[in-house]
C-alpha cells in the first residue's frame, strides 16, 4: 500500500495563481485587515500605440496577504485604454480610449470575476481629444472625463446595466494659454468635480449632480498664480478635510484645505517631490493617499522614483520621508492595494510592473522582488473577489 504525501495549501494556491485559475473556496478576509478581502483582480490600462504598444486591458490575480501577483494576461483588446475606473458594484469597469490625433472615446465593460475577462458593453464619444482621465462618483451613477488636448470636460449617466448613457454636460475651458485638464475627481460627498489643469495652471471646480449626471461651473481653487506649475492629479485624505495635488512641471505637491460645504480649496503647504540635489529632467505623474491617512505617495518620471511623505494627523501637513527608485523608467502610474500593505509601480518606458511592501509605521517602501513584464502600463485598478 502506498501513501500519498499531502500537498501544502500554500503551494496549491501559488499553483492556481500561476495557471490563472480561479479559486473555488469563498474569499476570506485578511486577518490583519479584517474589512479587506484577500484576493483581487488587478486590471492594468496600457497604451497600444507606437513600437512598444500593448494590446489593451490586462489582468492579474493578486493575493493581498502575500503581495504576490499572478501572471499578467490580456483581459480584452482595446485601443489606448490608458486610464481605468471601477464601478462600486465591482461588476463594471470603464476606460478612456486616448487615441492619438483623433477624438477619444470612453468604454464600459462587464467584469467576469471567474476568469478576469472583460466584455465590452458600449462606447461613448468623449467630446474631445487626448482623453486622459475618468472619474466615477461613489454611487456609480455618473462618470466624468477630462480631455487633455481640446480642454474639455464631459459627464455621462451610468445606466443600471453598467452602460454609459448619452452625454449630459460638456464644458469647454478657456484661458490665455491652451487648457489641458488632466484629471476629473469627485469630492468625497460627490457634490463637486475638481479638475487640475496642466495647461493654464489652474484647478477648476464644478458643481456635480450625480442624479442628473450634470456639471455646472463653480470657479477655481484659491492657489497662488504660478506659471508652469502644472497641476495634474489629485488625492483626497481619507478624512475628507485635505486634498493633495501633484504638479507635473514644478515637481511639487500642493496641500489644500477642502471646505465641503462651500466647495472651496485653499492651499496651506507646498513641498518638492524630488531631492534638492537632483538637477536632471523629471516630471511628476500620479499621487495616492494611504488608506490609513498616515502617508502620501507621488511618482517622478525622470528621477524614476516614488516620493514618500508622512501626513500630520492634526494639520494635514506633509513631511518628506524617502524617495524610492521604481526599478524601472518613467513611472506614469502606481497604486496601493486596498489593504495599504503593498504598492505596485507601473514603469511605462521600461515596460515593467514592480511590487513594494509598505512599512506600516514609516510608510517606506521595500521591493518585494516581484517584477512582471507589461508593455506601456499606464493605470492599475482593483476588483475584489468574493464580495457581492
Amino acid at each position: 500500500m502506498s501513501l500519498r504525501r499531502p500537498v501544502p495549501i500554500g503551494i496549491l494556491f501559488l499553483a492556481a495563481l500561476a495557471s490563472g485559475c480561479g479559486d473555488s473556496d469563498p474569499e476570506q478576509a485578511d486577518p490583519m485587515h479584517p474589512d479587506t478581502p484577500r484576493h483581487y483582480l488587478a486590471y492594468f490600462g496600457t497604451f497600444t500605440r507606437g513600437e512598444h504598444g500593448s494590446k489593451g486591458i490586462y489582468v492579474s490575480r493578486f493575493d493581498a496577504s502575500s503581495g504576490r501577483m499572478g501572471p499578467i494576461r490580456l483581459a480584452l483588446e482595446a485601443e489606448d485604454p490608458s486610464y481605468l475606473a471601477v464601478h462600486p458594484s465591482h461588476r463594471y469597469l470603464y476606460s478612456t480610449n486616448e487615441v492619438g490625433g483623433r477624438n477619444g472615446t470612453v468604454s464600459a465593460y462587464a467584469v467576469d470575476s471567474a476568469t478576469g475577462k472583460l466584455r465590452l458593453l458600449n462606447q461613448a464619444p468623449a467630446q474631445g481629444r487626448g482623453t486622459c482621465h475618468i472619474g466615477l462618483d461613489s454611487g456609480g451613477r455618473m462618470l466624468a472625463v477630462a480631455n487633455y488636448v481640446t480642454g474639455t470636460v464631459a459627464s455621462y449617466p451610468v445606466l443600471a446595466d453598467g452602460r454609459l448613457g448619452e452625454v449630459v454636460s460638456v464644458k469647454q475651458i478657456h484661458g490665455a494659454e491652451a487648457p489641458h485638464p488632466h484629471s476629473a475627481n469627485f469630492s468625497p460627498d460627490d457634490r463637486f468635480l475638481i479638475v487640475p489643469d496642466v495647461g493654464i495652471h489652474k484647478v477648476h471646480l464644478y458643481r456635480a449632480d450625480p442624479a442628473q449626471a450634470s456639471l455646472q461651473p463653480h470657479g477655481t481653487a484659491e492657489i497662488p498664480d504660478r506659471p508652469d506649475n502644472g497641476p495634474r492629479h489629485l488625492a483626497f485624505h481619507p478624512s475628507g478635510r485635505y486634498c493633495y495635488i501633484i504638479e507635473e512641471t514644478a515637481n511639487m505637491v500642493m496641500a489644500l484645505k477642502w471646505d465641503e460645504r462651500d466647495g472651496t480649496l485653499e492651499e496651506f503647504q507646498r513641498v518638492p517631490t524630488i531631492p534638492a540635489s537632483f538637477s536632471g529632467e523629471t516630471y511628476t505623474a500620479e499621487i495616492v493617499a494611504h488608506p490609513t491617512g498616515k502617508f502620501l505617495y507621488g511618482s517622478n518620471r525622470g528621477h524614476d522614483s516614488i516620493a514618500v511623505f508622512s501626513i500630520d494627523p492634526d494639520s494635514g501637513r506633509l513631511t518628506t520621508v524617502a524617495h524610492t527608485p521604481t526599478q524601472g523608467s518613467y513611472p506614469r502610474n502606481f497604486n496601493l492595494d486596498p489593504s495599504g500593505k503593498w504598492l505596485i509601480a507601473l514603469n511605462r518606458e521600461s515596460n515593467n510592473v514592480v511590487a513594494f511592501a509598505v512599512d506600516p509605521l514609516t510608510g517606506k517602501l521595500t521591493p518585494t522582488g516581484q517584477v512582471l513584464d507589461l508593455l506601456s502600463p499606464s493605470c492599475l485598478r482593483w476588483v475584489p473577489l468574493g464580495v457581492e
